[in-house]
């Protein structure tokens, strides 16, 4: 049965290297990403006190910008990393298939060894009656016949035990792939919520820096004694958006008008041309 126990150490060894590789990639890139993105709160005043003046505004821009890029950073390595756990769930699939063929085989020859066990027990008889016909049974061949009949007997038996104790093994190699496969899901969906956390805080941060536009467009922040826009607008405009931000341009350009002012708005789209944010000049 050696054969069979080479496939087994070959699997427990597979399942170790899987179990070191689940490991290294989620203890080392599940728990950096996660700190690479900016909190919520970092995002919603990300604006604050920040001036309406150009120098302010070009501020503004830049620090939109930094952690725009900051949580775009952690796309790659969850893709990367999602793959890599997606390669080692297909490797314990086939040792899971390898493992099932392995079981199948045992429970074929478990169920045909009784069967040879039985026919071994009457060997003896059939090979005496058709060996030796007559009265004379010579002594030193009935000797040997039987002790080659107890051997197989005997090896029989062996191989029963032998598979005994591996069919007895075969479930807990079931439970431990389906340990690892759950571990594994388990990354991938942690992996998957950190890449969706990083898509709603790309959204809250172009809803504060549109928050922070309105306001410097729209006089409606207070300076405080620094000269800067205190941000309890943004806040508010944040918290009461929920998921999309509409803003009446035309609204806008009429209560400039009424207070004398002409100026040109332009609006500013993110990549799937949803607008996020708009800038004023005066004409």
């Amino acid at each position: 049965m050696k054969p069979i126990r080479n496939i087994l150490e070959k699997h427990d060894e597979g399942i170790f290297e899987i179990k070191e590789k689940i490991s290294e990639v989620i203890e080392k890139n599940i728990g950096q990403l996660q700190n690479q993105l900016p909190s919520e709160d970092e995002c919603k005043s990300a604006f604050s006190n920040t001036s309406c003046s150009a120098q302010g505004d070009g501020r503004a821009t830049n620090k939109l910008n930094t952690l725009k890029s900051k949580i775009n950073s952690v796309r790659n390595p969850i893709e990367q990393a999602t793959k890599n756990l997606q390669r080692l769930k297909d490797r314990l699939n086939k040792l899971k298939g390898n493992i099932q063929t392995l079981e199948s085989i045992l429970v074929i020859l478990d169920e045909l060894l009784p069967i040879l066990r039985v026919a071994a027990e009457g060997l003896p008889l059939i090979l005496y009656s058709q060996a030796f016909p007559g009265p004379g049974i010579q002594g030193t061949v009935v000797v040997a016949t039987h002790d080659k009949i107890e051997a197989l007997k005997a090896k029989i038996e062996e191989i029963i035990a032998s598979l005994k104790i591996y069919l007895e093994e075969i479930p807990k190699k079931y439970e431990e792939i389906d340990k690892l496969m759950k571990l594994i899901e388990e990354g991938i969906e942690t992996l998957n919520g950190i890449k969706n956390k990083g898509d709603e805080l790309v959204k809250l941060l172009e809803l504060s820096y549109l928050a922070y536009l309105q306001n410097c467009a729209l006089g409606s922040g207070e300076t405080g004694a620094d000269g800067l826009i205190e941000d309890e607008n943004v806040n508010n405009l944040v918290t009461e958006s929920g998921n999309e931000l509409e803003i009446n341009i035309d609204e806008l350009l009429g209560e400039l008008s009424n207070q004398g002012q002409t100026e040109v708005i332009t609006k500013i789209f993110n990549a799937n041309l949803e607008m996020i944010a708009y800038k004023r000049y005066k004409v």
